[in-house]
């Protein structure tokens, strides 16, 4: 189930500053319902003209899904990407000041071809940040492999684990670095085990942990939180879906909202290749009321 949460009552910005002043600046500005609102798909800097309260959303990028392994050397499915880190919170700026943000970009999905060794593993997705305050990249997922490879990585929600074909034991998923689960320190939850029967494991979302892989079925990934700071209801920081360990030939899908992680691969015939889903990018969004006196 998604979480519903809008943080509406929340963060409240107050009615105290003015159209007089101009508007702050950096990032893509808009105007809806009487609220400013800057977004950052990439660095830059935010300059307000007067001491304010604003409120900020920092989305770090999700982690890249993993690729599955070719039936000759054993079946099995990636696993799915971790969710970057989730901060919405109030924050204090001051009349003149820069504030650096930074926007992470979004992990590689994985590949593996006709081969024993993997061709190429997942990255984790970077890190984004307002100032002091930081949202840590998703954890990249791993391959399928016919190796002792780890499981899923940690990051702001830990990546799901590939299957893991020699020691056929538990492989974990990578387990959430955001701070505490809460308003302050940001959302986070940890990746889906591996049980080494096919499927790999769901990578974490900001609200809920990545789902275990239950033999060939491969562990849906972890819901992400919602919010509506940009002037729309989204679904940010998704966990990518692990891989099926059966169904052959199906690439991971890309992270289709911001943070979102990216879903592994499924096994992959013989004669084929095929790649993890990438992560989804990160963004940083300010929000503050119209300036008036």
């Amino acid at each position: 189930m998604i979480n519903k949460e809008t943080n509406r009552g929340r963060n409240r910005i107050p009615e105290n500053v003015s159209k007089n002043y101009g508007l702050a600046s950096g990032g893509v500005i808009s105007v809806v319902n009487g609220y400013v609102i800057h977004t950052f798909s990439g660095d830059g800097s935010f300059v307000a003209p007067v001491d304010m309260q604003v409120e900020i959303l920092v989305i770090a990028g999700g982690g890249g899904g993993g690729a599955g392994r070719p039936g000759n050397f054993g079946n099995g499915g990636g696993g799915g990407g971790g969710a970057g880190g989730f901060v919405n919170q109030a924050y204090i700026v001051k009349a003149g000041v820069s504030i650096t943000v930074v926007v992470g970009a979004g992990g590689d999905g994985g590949f593996n071809d006709n081969d024993a060794t993997p061709s190429a593993e997942p990255t984790s997705g970077d890190d984004s940040s307002f100032g002091d305050i930081t949202a840590k990249g998703g954890g990249e997922s791993t391959n399928a492999s016919n190796a002792s490879a780890p499981g899923g990585f940690d990051g702001g929600s830990g990546g799901g684990a590939g299957r893991r074909l020699v020691t056929y034991t538990d492989n974990p998923g990578g387990l959430a670095t955001q701070p505490d689960h809460s308003e302050t320190g940001g959302f986070g939850s940890d990746g889906g085990s591996s049980d080494s029967v096919d499927g790999g494991g769901g990578g974490g979302g900001a609200f809920s942990k990545g789902a275990d892989a239950l033999s060939v079925i491969p562990g849906i990934g972890g819901t992400g939180k919602e919010n509506d700071l940009s002037g729309a209801v989204v679904e940010y920081c998704k966990g990518g879906a692990g891989g099926h360990g059966t169904n052959t030939n199906i690439a991971g899908s890309d992270g289709d909202t911001p943070g979102s992680g990216g879903g592994g691969s499924s096994r992959i015939t013989s004669s084929s290749s095929v790649y993890g889903g990438d992560g989804a990018d990160g963004v940083v969004f300010i929000k503050y009321r119209e300036l008036s006196n």
